[in-house]
């Protein structure tokens, strides 16, 4: 593609959404999408009078791209369908992705700070040993979603859908999980230390080898859930209408001994 033409293209953005994303990672987005002179001279007709028009057009060009070991700083992609992305060990800063389409995107070993993914929709997606500081995914679809050994320290999950997702190994220390759906998710090994999981739904979660020391669970649903090898030392269990079924077979319990159902009775 002709930079002159690339260059009108991205002038055209005046003050709208895409404006911040740089010069340098826009021209990378249209050399994967090739010499496509449909979309191109589209492009060029709404630059003058309907700069809108472009950022409707161009978004959904970037589904299925390649931009895996990317550099993204402050780009606005809000609403953008960005399925199948792959952005594996790219490093994203401050990026706004609210209600963004990211099925099945790839994100593993991905260094991601403060990026707001607020209600996106994520189903499938994977975040396998990614790395996320401070990063906001309340309200956020995320069933089926892989998140073994990924770094999820103060991550905002209020109110996300989890259901069966795989966070085996996630470190989870100080995230914020009000209001999340865990129903059927995978937590073998992980750290929940100091987390926050008032009204959070644990319904068949698997919590196997889990470290819940001290977090307070009077407020959650573990109905069904396995807590077996799990640490619970000093934590608030809920009471037995919110734990029907669980297994603790195992576990070390808030009062710091040893769960055996054959001889203990937990009320």
């Amino acid at each position: 593609m002709d930079n002159s033409h690339l260059r009108q293209i991205f002038n055209a953005m005046g003050s709208q959404r895409l404006t911040i994303l740089c010069y340098d990672y826009f021209r990378e987005v249209y050399d994967k999408l090739g010499n496509n002179m449909d979309v191109i001279n589209e492009l060029l007709e709404y630059a003058d009078y309907e700069p809108d028009k472009i950022y409707d057009t161009i978004l959904p060009q970037l589904s299925g791209l390649d931009l895996s070991n990317a550099k993204l700083v402050k780009a606005n992609l809000d609403g953008a369908n960005l399925k199948r992305v792959n952005l594996q060990d790219a490093t994203l800063y401050n990026i706004q992705l609210y209600q963004a389409k990211l099925d099945n995107a790839q994100f593993r070993g991905a260094k991601i700070q403060g990026a707001n993914f607020g209600y996106a929709k994520l189903y499938l997606a994977d975040f396998s040993e990614a790395k996320l500081q401070n990063a906001n995914l309340g309200g956020a679809i995320l069933h089926s979603a892989i998140f073994k050994n990924a770094d999820l320290e103060h991550v905002d999950l209020r109110g996300a859908e989890l259901q069966d997702s795989d966070l085996h190994g996630a470190n989870l220390r100080y995230a914020k999980l009000g209001g999340a759906k865990l129903i059927g998710a995978k937590l073998q090994g992980t750290i929940l230390t100091n987390t926050k999981v008032t009204g959070a739904d644990f319904t068949g979660a698997d919590f196997t080898g889990a470290d819940l020391r001290g977090v307070d669970l009077s407020e959650t649903c573990l109905d069904y859930a396995t807590f077996s090898d799990a640490d619970l030392r000093d934590a608030i269990l809920p009471p037995p209408k919110l734990r029907v079924g669980a297994d603790f077979s195992g576990a070390t319990m808030p009062n710091s001994k040893r769960f055996d159902p054959t001889v203990d009775i937990l009320r």
